[in-house]
């Protein structure tokens, strides 16, 4: 079948090159079975797992606390919120550049993708 035969790719090259919206439509078709259907009980009780959420909000205050401490040593005495995105950007560029352990070691790329991903919950 197509679904077989044709990578994700090509709906994207299609897509670029020619718009072939018959296959390109088909072969989403195909795709549509990627992704369940969840019962709203199901999604309720993901969102109210009190666990992982205490460990995601204890990891959310601790990556803006060591954010905003770097902030401070850099002089800047606005809370992240209020900072001009531009300001956000270099500051948070040099954060991820200078960040280390506390023994010296660099963080991994996965840890440091984390830091980044915490910031939006606080803006």
């Amino acid at each position: 079948t197509m679904c077989k035969d044709q990578g994700y790719a090509s709906i994207f090259v299609d897509w670029r090159q020619n718009i072939h919206f018959d296959a390109i439509l088909t072969r989403m078709e195909c795709y549509s079975t990627m992704f369940a259907d969840i019962p709203e009980d199901d999604i309720q009780c993901f969102l109210l797992d009190t666990e992982a959420n205490a460990n995601t909000k204890k990891k959310t205050a601790s990556d803006i606390a060591l954010v905003q401490l770097f902030l401070t040593n850099e002089g800047e005495t606005s809370a992240i919120e209020e900072i001009p995105p531009a300001d956000l950007d270099r500051y948070l560029s040099l954060f991820l550049l200078s960040v280390r352990k506390t023994s010296g070691e660099e963080y991994e790329p996965t840890t440091l993708r984390g830091f980044c991903g915490q910031i939006p919950y606080k803006i």
